[in-house]
């Protein structure tokens, strides 16, 4: 009876997965957008129980294609990118987070894909591992944050709103240990960015291994 019982719950839920997928085809399908960016081609097969298993095949040919660009020089052995508005013209620049130099750089984007301009700051913190963007102190132009996995800090770079510059006005956050990884939001709802950090514990004691949460003032 249990077995019965689990065939039966499984097959319902496989139905109700595949009814879902094929109503969500369809509205990307009437929107003039298929799922997936893709041709619609959806098939699917059902087997029933005992092997109770669901198998989707989509269009293989690829929605998009990527040609070859640019190399753009930047600082030391960068280890994380953001990508953003630096200077608020309606293009998206770009920030790194360079590990060696312990520094961030910014390059600004001509609205063709061509970057250059920006600037490499002057050392911030000890290997800075990741960087996030978002407006930390409001003023509607996109900050820089860092995780430093060498100081155990996270460093908040007001932008001056040009994108040119991020050497100045600085924010040291004390975060747990070997950060790694730095996310911006609005966490406790109050409407300014939050920030939160991923800590690595590269010893023995992985219970160790934490995330940080330090919240906002609303200034940065």
């Amino acid at each position: 009876m249990f077995r019965l019982k689990f065939y039966a719950a499984t097959f319902a839920l496989v139905i109700g997965l595949l009814t879902a997928f094929n109503q969500m085809a369809r509205v990307q399908s009437a929107a003039g957008n298929p799922l997936f960016g893709m041709p619609e081609n959806f098939s699917a097969t059902l087997m029933a129980a005992p092997t109770a298993t669901l198998t989707a095949t989509l269009n293989p040919t690829p929605c998009s294609t990527f040609s070859s660009g640019s190399e753009v020089g930047i600082g030391s052995a960068s280890a994380s990118v953001a990508v953003g508005d630096m200077d608020g013209d309606g293009d998206l620049d770009f920030v790194t987070a360079n590990e060696a130099s312990g520094t961030i750089t910014t390059r600004l984007n001509n609205g063709a894909g061509a970057f250059s301009g920006g600037d490499s700051s002057s050392f911030i913190a000890s290997r800075p591992m990741s960087v996030a963007l978002g407006d930390v102190d409001g003023d509607g132009d996109l900050d820089a944050a860092t995780a430093n996995f060498g100081s155990n800090s996270a460093t908040i770079s007001l932008n001056d709103g040009t994108g040119y510059s991020l050497n100045f006005s600085y924010r040291y956050v004390a975060v747990g240990r070997n950060p790694i990884s730095v996310a911006l939001g609005d966490v406790d709802g109050d409407g300014d960015l939050d920030l939160a950090t991923a800590n690595f514990n590269n010893g023995t004691d992985f219970d160790q291994n934490t995330v940080s949460i330090r919240f906002n003032d609303g200034a940065g």
